[in-house]
């Protein structure tokens, strides 16, 4: 039967994006299935409070992308309405998800900044003007979609052929966002760092928090070029793994930090038991640490750690 090229075109893409879709969804589990051991030891047996909820939320939310993914992606001539449910479905979990991220990497960001009373008032209103234009973005975006059939049987799932192009605002937003935040974290560690900070916490909290906020920086900046140059029915084929990248990043941001902390609390605790020592020898010893001369210097990175 003969198919016109374009049509062939649009198949391949529908491949591509599926292709796109498995790797993210192998890279959320695998991660899962890494951290889950220090999810079990940190989180769970920790007392209930904001972070954990988030934690654990944003930590679970993306299962039900998988859900939604898999079932599109193994329907076999889904009608309109059906691709409908499952692209709106997807991008308000996106949305709500990157969200709940952005929060975790917020509130991180804020601690180290010693909770700043400015900070306090611009990096809300900061969140509200990049994320809330979002919201009726989506609606037009959803309402613009327009499907094509998929006539062959070996294609599964939905063949989307039209949505409006100026969805490219949201991840331009996002991409403002990741910029200011990232920002901030290099600002901070550059002074912490010319102030002594050297101790591992500091390695965990600035050296490995730039390098995911980079991450999610390249991302966004990514899929803000590939909406305004691909078709498209390939504008979104990084959207799943940046998806699942924010929750795995965020996620790992807490774990990696609580994890720091218990194991600094071991180790005080070992060397208070085999290596007694008078009080004022102690105290001596103490100031001498890299933690103490950073917290001197006002930028203690533990201080926060109790609401990470």
């Amino acid at each position: 039967m003969y198919a016109p090229p374009q049509l062939v075109m649009a198949f391949k893409h529908l491949q591509v994006m599926a292709f796109f879709n498995s790797a993210g969804i192998a890279m959320l589990i695998y991660d899962f299935f890494l951290t889950f051991p220090q999810e079990v030891s940190l989180i769970w047996p920790a007392p209930l409070s904001l972070m954990k909820v988030l934690f654990l939320v944003t930590r679970y939310l993306p299962f039900a992308d998988v859900g939604i993914r898999i079932w599109h992606h193994t329907r076999y001539k889904p009608s309109v309405r059906t691709c409908l449910f499952v692209f709106e479905s997807n991008s308000w979990l996106f949305y709500v998800g990157t969200c709940l991220a952005e929060v975790i990497l917020t509130l991180r960001t804020w601690a180290v900044w010693n909770r700043d009373w400015r900070l306090s008032i611009a990096l809300p209103i900061f969140y509200i003007a990049c994320f809330g234009v979002n919201i009726p973005l989506i609606v037009i975006f959803v309402k613009s979609l327009r499907f094509l059939p998929i006539p062959t049987p070996p294609l599964l799932g939905c063949l989307a052929i039209k949505g409006w192009h100026l969805v490219s605002i949201c991840w331009t937003m996002l991409f403002v966002y990741e910029t200011g935040i990232f920002l901030l974290m290099l600002i901070k560690g550059i002074r912490c760092y010319r102030s002594g900070g050297s101790s591992q916490l500091f390695h965990v909290v600035y050296r490995d928090g730039l390098l995911y906020y980079l991450y999610l920086f390249g991302f966004a900046l990514a899929n803000v070029i590939m909406v305004a140059t691909m078709p498209p029915d390939l504008q979104m084929v990084l959207v799943v793994i940046e998806r699942f990248i924010h929750p795995i990043l965020a996620c790992r941001v807490v774990l990696d930090i609580r994890g720091q902390v218990s194991n600094m609390s071991q180790s005080a605790l070992a060397n208070t038991i085999t290596l007694p020592k008078p009080q004022a020898y102690v105290q001596t010893e103490t100031d001498s640490t890299p933690e103490t001369r950073t917290a001197r210097n006002g930028n203690d990175t533990s201080s926060f750690v109790g609401e990470i």
